[in-house]
């Protein structure tokens, strides 16, 4: 299920059983504007969910914990700051008024909010900096969608750029996904096992470390051992899933 359908699918609950989805993974990337109404189903929510998932990601903490919708929507302020005054006339008035009545936050600097202890004392890539890092978050987690960074700026980051490959960005769309493996039951460790193999078949075809490497000019036998790497990896893939 995509993102945006996944939005249209919370718009069209009651009260109680979003109360009940209020904690899970998903819907706490999105929940919070959505019940005050501030997001339209657009690239700009996934853009926030993405940031959301980044920022979990280096910080190894929920960014916006909250007992309810409001307790999020006061966990979001306090760090990211009150949102500008042309952003709430965009708001619905009963939504605006609370929004303006509740306390105002400056906001807390990304430097505070994502440290440099977080991320690696060096890299091997000079645009895979904290500095770089903490700059892409401070262009996803904006409060305003119109103020979001879009999925094409985004691709342009020097953060992510590094990674930028137009063919596979503009390639086709994959083939529809086969979701038989969800489907049935795994225990934790042949999870582990799914997830490494798949993990290791994708390392095989795309430049995941931002390194480019050119072909190894020794000779042919090396491309052999490659190939036998990349056919071991999918049949011990294939191997583990049909066996399950």
């Amino acid at each position: 299920m995509q993102l945006r359908e996944v939005v249209k699918y919370v718009k069209s609950m009651d009260g109680t059983l979003l109360e009940i989805l209020q904690n899970s993974t998903m819907f706490r990337l999105v929940f919070p504007l959505l019940k005050f109404n501030i997001y339209s189903i657009s690239l700009a929510v996934d853009i926030w969910s993405l940031g959301c998932i980044f920022g979990e990601m280096i910080r190894g903490v929920v960014l916006y914990p909250g007992t309810d919708h409001i307790d999020q929507w006061t966990k979001i302020v306090e760090q990211l700051g009150t949102p500008s005054s042309y952003f709430m006339r965009r708001l619905q008035p009963t939504v605006r008024n609370y929004v303006e009545n509740r306390p105002h936050f400056t906001g807390l600097p990304f430097e505070k909010l994502f440290p440099d202890v977080f991320f690696p004392a060096t890299s091997s890539d000079p645009r895979l900096t904290a500095a770089q890092a903490r700059d892409l978050l401070s262009k996803m987690l904006v409060i305003d969608p119109e103020q979001r960074i879009s999925v094409d700026e985004a691709l342009k980051h020097p953060y992510v750029n590094v990674w930028f490959d137009e063919a596979e960005v503009y390639a086709p769309p994959p083939e529809k996904y086969n979701d038989v493996l969800d489907t049935r039951e795994h225990s934790v460790e042949q999870w582990k096992e799914l997830i490494f193999n798949e993990i290791m078949a994708y390392e095989q075809t795309h430049d995941v470390f931002g390194i480019k490497k050119p072909p190894d000019p020794r000779s042919a036998d090396n491309e052999s051992l490659d190939d036998c790497a990349t056919t071991n990896v999918v049949a011990g893939s294939t191997r583990v899933t049909n066996g399950l």
